[in-house]
């Protein structure tokens, strides 16, 4: 994937508008041809980790062709993450060597969950980040969960060790957002964070309706992979070449955005905020694999950006820990009650900090819309409804 991207994209992608090359729309148009016949006459689809890990088992079927589609899409300069991807390898290759030797079932869901962990742990170079993961999703409260716990976390040491030695003893770009520099905190910050909490809560509502709406603008294009994908790679590109930012998955855009916000102005940087949910929704919508895990990453540049013409530049105000708020919204709100433990791993600590208050205010309230939507599946368990 590296080669593919130093050699379709040796130079970053610019930042100010309508400064994209014309070479943009033709590569992700080319990519989305790619991914069309893929999706043709393979079996690909993206498959979600988290539900693979309760059920213990994950299709191992169409994961080679996701991988494929996935590898496109992230050459191709999609805006989509490595994250997904990698848990698919991990669990569809767990499930199919616990399924060719005959596995007991608890064995095998142990295989799904430890080779998971061990993906992210080695992709996120932070092992033991991802602990929270399996306390998060659905188990039995049991002392004997707690040793698969253990094999989990063993599985995420080694990942990390081979990751981190075969990169070149560094951390990944995944995580540039916890290398925080020096900030003075002032009280009023605290007030401003929870603001920002829930600007990016409603972000991530916002994000929600957009995806709906594109499926189903796309629904009728579905046993037509070839067309919707290119004409979704077109679309995309022009997006690209208009406002280059919302091109990849936004790391490495994130920090050109954070250095020179207060000159692009307050107005532009909710323009490429909006822009860049359109892209992962547009992407996510026609077919293409690689959503990242936690899918309020641009919402993150949000927080940061917004407060970028309000403040000094190379500080980190109000809002810069928006990003971190994504991972828990979508099970339970255990990593609300201790912060990101990848920044422990990391030597950081955002916990008592206006980072840790945005985290905490967004995953609360991402976590109580959740808890509402539910509601009505809990009452017509219970024949209430």
């Amino acid at each position: 994937m590296n080669w593919g991207l130093a050699l379709l994209w040796p130079e970053p992608p610019g930042v100010l508008p309508f400064s994209g090359s014309w070479r943009i729309p033709v590569i992700l148009t080319a990519a989305g041809l790619l991914v069309g016949l893929i999706h043709h006459f393979i079996p690909a689809e993206e498959i979600m980790f988290a539900g693979a890990i309760v059920k213990g088992r994950l299709d191992p079927r169409p994961v080679p062709g996701g991988l494929l589609v996935s590898l496109v899409s992230l050459i191709g300069g999609f805006s989509l993450g490595p994250e997904v991807p990698s848990g698919m390898l991990a669990g569809g290759l767990a499930t199919w060597i616990s399924e060719r030797r005959k596995l007991s079932e608890e064995v095998q869901r142990t295989n799904v969950l430890s080779s998971v962990m061990g993906a992210y742990g080695g992709l996120f170079t932070t092992p033991f980040a991802f602990l929270i993961m399996p306390l998060e999703l659905p188990h039995r409260q049991r002392p004997r969960y707690y040793g698969t716990l253990v094999i989990g976390g063993a599985a995420a040491v080694l990942g990390f060790a081979l990751f981190f030695a075969l990169s070149g003893d560094r951390f990944s770009d995944l995580l540039r957002f916890l290398d925080l520099p020096e900030f003075d905190l002032r009280v009023w910050h605290l007030g401003v964070a929870v603001l920002l909490g829930i600007v990016g809560a409603v972000l991530t509502l916002i994000y929600g309706l957009m995806l709906r709406g594109l499926k189903r603008l796309v629904a009728p294009l579905e046993g037509q992979p070839i067309l919707r994908c290119t004409g979704a790679g077109l679309l995309l590109g022009l997006l690209g070449m208009a406002l280059p930012l919302t091109l990849f998955l936004g790391s490495e855009g994130l920090a050109v955005v954070t250095e020179t916000g207060a000159a692009l102005g307050a107005g532009l940087l909710i323009v490429y905020v909006f822009a860049k949910m359109l892209a992962l929704a547009g992407a996510l919508s026609a077919g293409f694999i690689g959503p990242p895990i936690k899918r309020a990453i641009f919402h993150r540049r949000h927080g940061r950006d917004r407060h970028q013409p309000f403040v000094p530049r190379n500080t980190h105000g109000p809002g810069g820990g928006l990003y971190d708020g994504g991972g828990a919204c979508g099970h339970a709100p255990a990593s609300v009650l201790v912060g990101h433990p990848g920044a422990a791993d990391r030597g950081h600590s955002l916990d008592g900090s206006h980072h840790g208050l945005c985290n905490r205010t967004h995953c609360l309230l991402c976590h109580a819309r959740l808890r509402v939507d539910r509601w009505p599946v809990g009452l017509a368990r219970r024949g209430t409804c």
